[in-house]
């Protein structure tokens, strides 16, 4: 009976040893993967930002070209995490409604078919609700709201800046802005 006892631990350690290696290698996996997705979103960013001209008669064009500004927003829920890189050469509008929307958030009830959208003007960027049912939450990144945010009245428009946030039903999304002659803005 001892020696199946003393079996019995020996196996449990042993397993418990290979299966603490291929947690740590996981680790190391998901750490690497997470580096090259940045390295990898840091290319976009650039080759967007190369494609993405706003004015060439803006005032902030250098000589080694017109100024061009690149938006960033992540998007958040439950189930997914992705990133958006928006040119803002038109307006990109977010809703539940597949093909009409550039940003689109399936299965959502919340959501109206087309709830609001990311438009640029005069070289700023904003939130516009677009008359959706349950509003627009604007969280701005300092200030008096900066915990709790502001709903946008229905087809009001809200001037966002880098690490501004909003939640569109029970996804929220971040705005991170660049600019060619300056970096984040």
């Amino acid at each position: 009976m001892g020696l199946f006892l003393i079996v019995g631990i020996v196996v449990l350690i042993g397993v418990a040893a290979v299966l603490f290696i291929v947690l740590k290698k996981q680790s190391k996996h998901k750490k690497l993967l997470k580096y090259f997705q940045n390295e990898y979103l840091n290319i976009l960013r650039v080759d967007a930002l190369n494609r993405s001209i706003v004015s060439p008669l803006d005032p902030g064009t250098s000589s080694s070209g017109p100024r061009k500004i690149l938006v960033q927003v992540k998007e958040k829920s439950e189930l997914i995490e992705k990133t958006y890189l928006l040119d803002m050469k038109s307006p990109w509008v977010i809703g539940r409604k597949p093909g009409d929307n550039a940003i689109c958030i399936i299965g959502d009830k919340t959501v109206s078919s087309v709830h609001c959208m990311l438009k640029a003007q005069d070289n700023k960027l904003y939130l516009v609700d677009m008359g959706s049912k349950n509003s627009t939450l604007y969280v701005p990144a300092k200030g008096p709201y900066s915990k709790s945010g502001v709903c946008l009245p229905q087809k009001g428009a809200q001037q966002l800046t880098t690490g501004d946030s909003f939640i569109v039903g029970f996804t929220s999304f971040q705005v991170t802005i660049y600019d060619s002659s300056i970096g984040i803005i």
